[in-house]
């Protein structure tokens, strides 16, 4: 499926009429664009063009493919980035944290990435001491989700959000994430949260504290 069919198909655009960045909302296991109202609301009002997509097997698309072929979800997204040739913003919470650091680790036009409770374990993510003369996949902790070993040092900037008592993905992803990907302290987000299963994992995609943190750090639009 080529871009431009992706984005009309599946997914919902809010344009802003003066922003050269877009931001893209990549939604949890079982949710759907539909439910990155919140996040691109948010942004486009803070003068981005927002893109929501519904991942593979996921809301109008259910039933239609299959709801595990993140990687096809990965690929489609990585493609539309490509498409569109301007520079994007990837905000993702769970299976969608860890699609936007395979994206960003992947696509140069992602100057920022924001993973919220990503399911990733951060294994091999982010090698830049090697480098590749192609992108190696590497197995994953969930399958149909590959790692992403880039083929050259990245210019881009990765932030983490996670809360604790998250029993989805406990605290270790979290931390083999930060070592994986190098990230600072200062581009990581710990919530205290507590041990509402499974409620705890998606509740920072939500917080206040997310949305300042990402509001404090977050490339302008133009």
């Amino acid at each position: 499926m080529n871009g431009n069919q992706f984005l009309k198909e599946h997914c919902t655009v809010l344009e802003h009429p003066d922003s050269n960045v877009d931001v893209y909302c990549l939604h949890w296991y079982m949710g759907s664009k539909e439910s990155c109202g919140m996040m691109t609301n948010h942004y486009n009002t803070k003068g981005y063009t927002t893109i929501a997509c519904d991942a593979r097997g996921h809301g109008e698309r259910y039933g239609t493919s299959n709801f595990l072929d993140w990687g096809g979800t990965v690929e489609e997204l990585d493609t539309l980035i490509t498409k569109r040739n301007r520079s994007s913003i990837l905000i993702g919470t769970s299976m969608g944290g860890s699609q936007a650091i395979t994206i960003g680790l992947k696509n140069p036009l992602v100057k920022q990435v924001f993973a919220i409770s990503a399911l990733h374990d951060g294994k091999d993510v982010a090698r830049e001491d090697i480098v590749l003369s192609e992108t190696i996949q590497r197995p994953s902790v969930l399958d149909g989700l590959p790692s992403t070993v880039h083929e050259t040092p990245r210019k881009n900037e990765f932030f983490l959000i996670h809360g604790t008592n998250d029993s989805v993905a406990p605290m270790k992803h979290f931390y083999e994430n930060k070592k994986a990907l190098r990230v600072s302290d200062d581009h990581a987000l710990v919530l205290d949260l507590p041990p509402l299963y499974p409620i705890a994992h998606g509740m920072p995609s939500l917080h206040t504290k997310t949305f300042e943190f990402i509001d404090a750090n977050i490339m302008k639009p133009k």
